[in-house]
């Protein structure tokens, strides 16, 4: 059930991405994030009971935990970069709107001065 929530999480999170590239990112994040948790399970379950003892601890984040804020906080960078990137993006394209507006209106009142 946990690696089905991960698995749909990253998936609207590549969804929302504005960016292919963003999408792509979260991807990667969210592989890396299921091979380092399938890395700390293997690992704990050659431990044993010694390791991961019969009762988790409510004080400390699972491995799994861990690795979901990880994953979450990376992938909601990547967003923000994005974001941040798309408003950029928006002030330049709006930046040029302006400037062709403004050659357009000279050369508009170019034409119409009378020539003597």
């Amino acid at each position: 059930m946990i690696r089905v929530e991960l698995e749909t999480t990253a998936a609207e999170a590549q969804i929302q991405a504005p960016t292919a590239t963003i999408a792509r990112e979260v991807e990667v994040n969210a592989e890396h994030a299921h091979d380092a948790f399938n890395a700390a399970a293997e690992a704990a379950k050659s431990k044993g009971p010694a390791l991961t003892g019969s009762n988790p601890s409510t004080l400390h984040p699972s491995a799994l935990e861990q690795f979901e804020e990880q994953a979450h906080q990376k992938t909601e960078a990547a967003v923000a970069e994005g974001h941040h990137d798309i408003d950029e993006l928006k002030a330049t394209a709006t930046g040029y709107v302006e400037q062709a507006k403004q050659i357009a209106a000279s050369a508009l009142s170019t034409a119409q001065v009378p020539i003597l």
